[in-house]
């Protein structure tokens, strides 16, 4: 939730991650402890956002620059100080709990957001098909922003199946909830995703010369499911016609799809055109209306220029110099939490994989969407990074990888 101020949006969690960090650093203060900063990749972190400060003056919109920096630096103080808070197994179980829960939660609203537009009651609903038929957005501007905040869960939730921690009633609802919302691009990403859970083991069964016939059953169930729901859509498609509106080919209105095609191109000529150091994580609205012949002067004109694709977003706005340490910031994260995962007790790392997995399907449905700085994307890192580092210490003590020094490996 967020306060609008001037057409910049205040958001209540970052007054939570600042009295989070200064309680703290009280804690530090009065037990006389230094802060120990646990952050995988912190190096090239820190380094990137360094250089996005040396450039904050590149932009027309000075304001929106830095409230993006304070922005940014207000999530990197959270993924700082939550390793501070979750130190043992036992509280990773716990947050993780509450965690997929909050999803639930979100979409129980989201849910009463469409079964009240049935009966005309908007509850803060942005979009409608027809027949007060509600595309839910919760507590977001849009279904899509919607559906890609409820992908985190998603993908958690899916990657738990396996585990003891398993619910089936958690990943069923946020299915139908990003359902709901009639994203196809969160479809889409929930079909690509569940294919490769269920073929994977498959599969792996095939390299290690034999086949598993509940893995196969599996296989046979997913393809049933998928070739029925196509079947029923393409039989009902006068019915379901509205979901194809604005996606290029197969609807006369493609402003969809062509919007985030021109934001796309957009934001890649903008990089072209400042490839060194880049526009300004701000700037890069003001960028692109000054490729369309448009001079930004206010946080609501910038809103209609933004680009498209977050990486391709970071690119123009950082430079290659900048996002090359964007870059192996990522790479750090994912490579430290993979190697952990891969030689660590599975009984205690499915956790960790579950959030990997989560924080992994929002990497790729990022392609499709702008702004690196949403902050469940970095609440989800932190708690990513706090379990990493629980579970590392828990190997290191434990001695749980043979023949490997987990300092010196992870």
């Amino acid at each position: 939730m967020n306060l609008r101020i001037g057409g910049y949006s205040f958001r209540f969690v970052f007054l939570l991650i600042l009295i989070l960090a200064l309680l703290l650093f009280y804690e530090l203060w009065s037990n006389q402890r230094p802060f120990q900063l646990k952050l995988l990749g912190h190096n090239y972190l820190l380094g990137w956002m360094l250089f996005l400060f040396l450039f904050i003056p590149n932009t027309t919109l000075l304001g929106r620059n830095i409230g993006y920096m304070v922005w940014l630096t207000i999530l990197v103080i959270f993924i700082s100080v939550v390793p501070h808070y979750i130190k043992t197994e036992s509280h990773i179980q716990w947050t993780l709990k509450w965690y997929l829960r909050s999803f639930l939660f979100v979409g129980l609203f989201g849910l009463t957001q469409f079964i009240a537009g049935l009966f005309g009651i908007s509850l803060l609903t942005q979009q409608t098909w027809h027949d007060n038929l509600a595309r839910i957005n919760g507590f977001s501007y849009e279904p899509s922003y919607f559906a890609m905040y409820m992908l985190l869960g998603w993908g958690t939730a899916l990657s738990l199946l396996s585990t003891p921690y398993r619910s089936w009633y958690t990943f069923w609802f946020i299915t139908a909830i990003v359902v709901l919302s009639s994203s196809r691009m969160g479809i889409l990403v929930m079909l690509i995703a569940s294919a490769t859970t269920v073929f994977s083991k498959p599969l792996k069964d095939l390299r290690r010369g034999r086949l598993s016939f509940q893995n196969l059953r599996l296989v046979v169930i997913f393809i049933s499911g998928v070739v029925t729901a196509v079947i029923f859509f393409i039989t009902h498609l006068e019915q379901f016609q509205f979901m194809l509106v604005g996606i290029a080919y197969v609807s006369n209105i493609d402003h969809s799809s062509s919007q985030r095609i021109d934001g796309f191109i957009d934001t890649l000529t903008v990089f072209w055109n400042n490839p060194l150091i880049g526009v300004s994580l701000g700037g890069l609205p003001s960028a692109i209306g000054a490729l369309r012949g448009f001079y930004i002067q206010t946080q609501d004109e910038a809103k209609e220029f933004e680009g498209m694709n977050v990486y391709a977003e970071v690119l123009a706005s950082s430079g290659l110099l900048g996002f090359i340490l964007f870059f192996f910031f990522g790479f750090c994260l994912l490579r430290g939490v993979y190697k952990l995962i891969k030689y660590g007790d599975f009984k205690r790392m499915f956790l960790l994989k579950a959030l990997l997995a989560g924080l992994i399907v929002e990497l790729f449905i990022l392609n499709f969407n702008q702004t690196i700085l949403r902050p469940y994307l970095w609440v989800h890192i932190g708690l990513l990074n706090a379990a990493y580092f629980v579970l590392k210490d828990n190997v290191t003590k434990n001695k749980i990888v043979d023949g490997l020094h987990p300092y010196k490996k992870f």
